[in-house]
C-alpha cells in the first residue's frame, strides 16, 4: 500500500481551510518562509491612491501526533508576521497571527478519509483578545489512490468561520503523474503545481496559489466602523526546489501577484472599506526540513 503525506497547508496569505497535501519530497516537519511584494499602487473605495511594500514572514512547526496501520494524525503550529510600507493605514503596518492545527487521516480500500480543524489569531495587538476574534477553519473529505497518468483524485470541502462569518468552499483533489520526469498537483481552486524532475535532487516548475487571511484591527485604531479585516490575493509563478543537505530544502519561486484585495469591517461585520491593488511580482524564499521516504509512515 502506498505511503500517503498529509500536508497541513495553513499560510498568513495561506488557504481557506487546512487540507491534505501530497508530497514527492517528503513531509515539511519545520518551514521557515519570506515573501516580499514591491510597492503597488493601491485604491480604497473612495478612489484614493497610495503605494505599499508587503513583507510576510512564515514559521511552521509540524509532526505526526499518532500513527497506525489505518490512521494517521497530524499536528502542526504557525507564526506569521505581515508588514506593510504605507502611511494611509497605520493598523497594517505590522499584524502577527498564530494558529494551531490537527489533521486526522483514515486509509480506506477504495476511498480514504480526512478531516482537519484549525484555529487562530492575527492582530497588531495580543491583550483583550475575545472568542468573536478567533478564526475557526476546517475541512473534510475522501480520496482515491489509482494506478495509471491520474494516481489521485478527490473531493472535499472547505469551511472558514472568520469572526463568526461562515464561508463554504468546495474542493478538488488531483494528482497526475505524466511520466517519470513531469508531474501535475492540483487542490482546485486553492492552488496547482506542475514540476519537472530536472536533477535527482532538484525540481522545477510552474505554480499557483489562492490566498486566505482574517485579523482583527488593533484597539488602539478600532472603531465603531472598523473592526476585522479579510486578505484576498492569487499568485502564480515559477518556482525552484533543491535539496541541500540530507533532510534540508531550499524553495525559490516568484511570478506574479494577480489579484490583492483587502476588505474592511465594521463590529456587525459589515463592509466599510475595499483596498484593492494592481498587478504586481512577488518573491518568496523557503527554508525546510523535511521527513524522508524512510522515516515514518508518512511518504
Amino acid at each position: 500500500m502506498k505511503k500517503i503525506v498529509i500536508k497541513i497547508i495553513v499560510a498568513f496569505a495561506g488557504i481557506l481551510a487546512p487540507i491534505p497535501d501530497y508530497s514527492q519530497n517528503g513531509l515539511e516537519v519545520l518551514k521557515l518562509e519570506y515573501s516580499y511584494h514591491p510597492g503597488s499602487m493601491i485604491k480604497n473605495s473612495n478612489g484614493a491612491a497610495f503605494e505599499s511594500v508587503s513583507r510576510i514572514f512564515r514559521g511552521t512547526l509540524r509532526a505526526p501526533v499518532f500513527v497506525s496501520e489505518k490512521w494517521q494524525v497530524l499536528g502542526s503550529v504557525q507564526f506569521k508576521n505581515f508588514q506593510t510600507e504605507q502611511d494611509e493605514y497605520a493598523f497594517l503596518k505590522n499584524i502577527s497571527g498564530v494558529a494551531t492545527n490537527f489533521t486526522a487521516f483514515r486509509k480506506g480500500r477504495k476511498w480514504s478519509l480526512y478531516a482537519a480543524s484549525e484555529i487562530g489569531y492575527s492582530s497588531g495587538e495580543w491583550s483583550g483578545i475575545s472568542a468573536d476574534d478567533l478564526i475557526l477553519r476546517g475541512s473534510a473529505g475522501a480520496v482515491q489512490l489509482r494506478k495509471g497518468v491520474i494516481e489521485m483524485f478527490g473531493l472535499g470541502i472547505g469551511s472558514s468561520s472568520d469572526f463568526g462569518v461562515p464561508t463554504i468552499l468546495p474542493i478538488i483533489f488531483l494528482k497526475m503523474k505524466m511520466n517519470e520526469k513531469l508531474q501535475l498537483e492540483t487542490i482546485l481552486p486553492l492552488q496547482s503545481r506542475f514540476s519537472f524532475h530536472w536533477k535527482p535532487n532538484t525540481f522545477i516548475g510552474l505554480q499557483h496559489s489562492a490566498n486566505y487571511n482574517a485579523f482583527v484591527v488593533s484597539n488602539n485604531f478600532r472603531t465603531d466602523e472598523l473592526k476585522f479585516g479579510k486578505i484576498r490575493n492569487m499568485t502564480g509563478g515559477i518556482f525552484w526546489e533543491q535539496k541541500l543537505y540530507k533532510n534540508l530544502w531550499l524553495t525559490a519561486s516568484g511570478g506574479a501577484l494577480f489579484r490583492n484585495v483587502v476588505f474592511l469591517y465594521d463590529k456587525n461585520r459589515l463592509e466599510t472599506d475595499k483596498l484593492v491593488g494592481g498587478m504586481n511580482y512577488f518573491v518568496n524564499l523557503k527554508l525546510s526540513v523535511k521527513m524522508n521516504k524512510n522515516e515514518g509512515n508518512f511518504n
